[in-house]
C-alpha cells in the first residue's frame, strides 16, 4: 500500500535528521477506518 510506503519513507527520513522535529503524515480515510494505523505509526 502505497500510504504505509510513504509513512515509512517519511520517519525514516526523520530519524536520520540531526535536529529532532515533528513531522505529518496526510493518511487517507481507508488508513484511519483500516484498523492497522496505530500499529504502523507505532513500528515507525
Amino acid at each position: 500500500m502505497i500510504g504505509e510506503w510513504v509513512l515509512r519513507t517519511a520517519c525514516g527520513e526523520a530519524a536520520t535528521w540531526q535536529h529532532p522535529l515533528a513531522i505529518s503524515v496526510n493518511v487517507s480515510a481507508m488508513q484511519v477506518h483500516g484498523g492497522d494505523l496505530p500499529e504502523l505509526v507505532g513500528q515507525c
